[in-house]
């Protein structure tokens, strides 16, 4: 018996009860579809599907920040606050997402004193509030704050509509904040590996109990830091360090069964003279183990511009920032340095990188689901699902994504001596969840064949 094939060939626009979001939408045949009894096998699958790359990433579900300026006096006084909304939308970029926030705070008139002198321009609020930007290395969104006296409340009221939470992966427990009278260093290094140009090497050393330096040494208990070069305060400067031990990348840590090794404490003090040079800086390391003697000891000494297959070679001599004397293991060592200092005028940048992925482009994958004409797929594990087809995302946001395959997925269900008068069409992410089309069309074309 030869195959036939019903086309439906269909658009959004012209279907009935169109959802909200524009996804989904009611197919009515006039007349209805009668499907022969005889008819064996039936099968059904999408021809082809298009639709607009408009979801949004922004929405009215997570647009929301809180941002203070304490302009004088200490923490908790003098503060202003500000809550800006962000213009629902899809932002392709953190560019576009930057000029976003920096349009909010225009709106919102946020400024540092009274008199009110708002901001009025989106360089104006890059240069002198704060800045998002990414960071290659870790796959996380970084915050710039620009100014020492400005502070973000992540998710103040726990409604959950928090941007930075809900969409550049920061978690509620980071501080987004520089206090007043931090202190900070700016990291540089003499050599830097030509593919490694911009960043800073430091060396950190762990001794466990019965060892000697050596002995360590020679265990390979070592590894190599590549830390930005730029300008940090002792706690953004303590975070750059603890992320990139928490990669280990050279998987030193993995190797001698070490689960964590981390800073937990560094600060750095000024005499009350405000002079540089007597600046002490104390610092406190945490090691965790999964098997063997706890580590006692940690050291960060200078590095030797070379390094081998087996080894890192290092030396002894002054760090830059941190202490070359070893730090007993939960007890904090001070040590005098020259490192750190007042942040200068303006005041030195904070860097926060966000703990979680950003979702920025959270939308990868489309699939087609028709409720009524298929089921018991299964959709990232589980059965049930009625989706048809499932494609990637495979041009830029505002461009029409077009799904043609040449062997098309063909679903067998069976709707021998159906009458069909009525199925829907689901246009769903790679979760399963609707999508909001701000609008515009979907189109597709259905077939059911049967033989």
């Amino acid at each position: 018996m030869p195959t036939k094939q019903l086309p439906f060939f269909l658009n959004s626009a012209k279907g009935a009860n169109l959802t909200p979001l524009g996804n989904a939408f009611d197919v009515k045949l006039d007349p209805p579809v009668k499907i022969p009894a005889d008819a064996r096998d039936t099968r059904i699958f999408v021809q082809s599907a298009s639709a607009v790359y408009s979801f949004p990433n922004v929405t009215l579900l997570n647009n929301k920040i809180e941002l203070f300026y304490q302009s004088a006096g200490p923490p908790g006084t003098n503060t202003i606050g500000f809550s800006l909304t962000v213009v629902p939308g899809l932002y392709a970029t953190l560019l576009e997402l930057q000029h976003g926030i920096a349009n909010a705070a225009i709106a919102a008139q946020v400024h540092k004193s009274n008199p009110a002198a708002p901001v009025t321009t989106v360089e104006d609020f890059t240069e002198n509030y704060l800045e998002i930007r990414e960071n290659v290395v870790l796959s996380r969104v970084e915050l710039v704050i620009k100014d020492q006296h400005l502070q973000i409340t992540l998710d103040r009221e726990n409604k959950g509509q928090d941007l930075f939470v809900n969409v550049l992966g920061f978690a509620t427990t980071q501080t987004l904040h520089s206090p007043a009278q931090e202190f900070s260093t700016v990291l540089t290094t003499d050599y830097t590996p030509p593919y490694l140009d911009g960043y800073a090497r430091l060396a950190v050393e762990w001794q466990r109990q019965g060892q000697t330096w050596t002995q360590a040494r020679a265990n390979i208990q070592n590894l190599v830091l590549y830390i930005p070069n730029r300008t940090y305060t002792a706690k953004s400067f303590m975070e750059a360090v603890n992320a990139f031990l928490a990669l280990d990348e050279q998987q030193r840590l993995q190797g001698d069964n070490v689960t964590r090794l981390y800073l937990t404490q560094l600060t750095a003090t000024i005499g009350t003279d405000n002079d540089a040079s007597d600046a002490t800086v104390t610092a406190s390391v945490e090691g965790i183990v999964i098997s063997g003697n706890p580590i006692v000891k940690v050291r960060f000494p200078d590095v030797a511009p070379y390094e081998n297959n087996v080894g890192i070679a290092l030396q002894t001599g002054a760090n830059p920032v941190l202490p070359n004397t070893e730090i007993t293991v939960g007890t904090p060592l001070s040590i005098e340095t020259t490192a750190w200092q007042y942040p200068t005028t303006p005041a030195g940048e904070l860097v926060i990188s966000a703990t979680n992925a950003a979702s920025i482009d959270n939308i990868h994958a489309l699939q087609i689901s028709a409720p009524g004409l298929a089921a018991g797929v299964h959709v990232n594990g589980r059965s049930g699902s009625a989706s048809l087809c499932r494609f990637p995302i495979n041009t830029g946001p505002g461009s029409v994504i077009q799904f043609e395959p040449i062997n098309p997925i063909r679903n067998s269900y069976d709707m021998s001596g159906y009458l069909l008068s009525q199925f829907r069409i689901e246009l769903l992410d790679q979760h399963g969840d609707a999508v909001d089309t701000m609008g515009e069309e979907v189109n597709t074309t259905i077939v059911i064949e049967y033989d």
